[in-house]
């Protein structure tokens, strides 16, 4: 493949002129496409997302995690902008996976912490019921 240098078009290696533009390619002037680049975002991505799941533990993992979802939606967003010339769209949807567990295990745990240090529970009555009834003075 050859990239136009006048407006940067994808072109077949046999093109005599750009797709893009309708520019000539003459000689010297043609640029051979190079290997595909991964994309950055989609490298930070993929990071982001695998050290959120062990940071869920420290209860921080929910930053990292929508951090990672950020990046990964740039990245597919960037990488289907290019053309074909950055790859790494696995690994940002990876990242954004591995972005939505942690913020979703955030959310559950923050809504465990909430449960579990109300003494009433949900129903307003406790888990033992025979000491909410002594408490009351009600025998």
């Amino acid at each position: 493949m050859k990239r136009c240098p006048k407006c940067n078009f994808l072109n077949e290696d046999f093109a005599s002129s750009c797709g893009g533009c309708g520019a000539p390619f003459g000689l010297g002037i043609v640029k051979k496409f190079k290997d595909s680049k991964t994309n950055l975002y989609a490298k930070y991505a993929l990071v982001l997302g695998i050290i959120s799941i062990p940071l869920i533990y420290f209860c921080l993992g929910w930053i990292t995690g929508a951090t990672a979802i950020a990046f990964g939606i740039l990245a597919r967003y960037k990488i289907k902008k290019s053309q074909g010339t950055q790859t790494g769209g696995t690994m940002s949807l990876v990242g954004i996976i591995l972005g939505i567990v942690a913020v979703g295990a955030a959310v559950a745990l923050l809504i465990y912490a909430a449960y579990i240090t109300n003494p009433m529970g949900c129903s307003g009555i406790p888990g033992n019921p025979e000491l909410f009834l002594e408490g009351r003075g009600i025998n």
